[in-house]
């Protein structure tokens, strides 16, 4: 009899280490990291979400509070709010249920300084409009 509570134990125990090896293998084949370099186009601090665009394609990245930002060199970290519409980053990234999730977003290159506009415009009353712009927003 104690044979059989044993057999029936090591059965129980291989069943469940082969269940959890199962399962941790799915795990780590959906936490791997991607690669997306490209232009930010937008960026809601308040969602924390940013677009990357490049040539290949344009994602939509969920940026949480504890992703790594770096801004100018690897011993600079920075939060969201750093980040600027027009600067080249390099994302890594994991994709879950919610989306594509930043790990780690890295600028490679700023977002060219803005440049001031200042236009009268002729109208019965008197105007100024000012714009603030980048260069490259007006590349076509």
């Amino acid at each position: 009899m104690k044979t059989i509570t044993v057999g029936r134990s090591f059965f129980l125990i291989g069943l469940c280490l082969t269940l959890l090896g199962l399962t941790g293998t799915s795990i780590a084949q959906t936490e791997s990291t991607k690669t997306h370099s490209g232009v930010i186009r937008s960026i809601n601090l308040k969602l924390r979400t940013m677009v990357v665009e490049s040539p290949v394609a344009k994602l939509l990245f969920i940026v949480p509070t504890d992703a790594e930002i770096v801004v100018k060199d690897k011993t600079q970290k920075a939060d969201l709010d750093k980040l600027m519409v027009g600067d080249n980053v390099e994302v890594k990234y994991t994709t879950d249920d919610t989306g594509d999730v930043a790990r780690r977003v890295t600028v490679i290159g700023a977002a060219p300084p803005l440049s001031l506009v200042v236009a009268l415009l002729p109208t019965s009353q008197s105007s100024v409009w000012i714009s603030w712009y980048r260069p490259s927003m007006l590349a076509c």
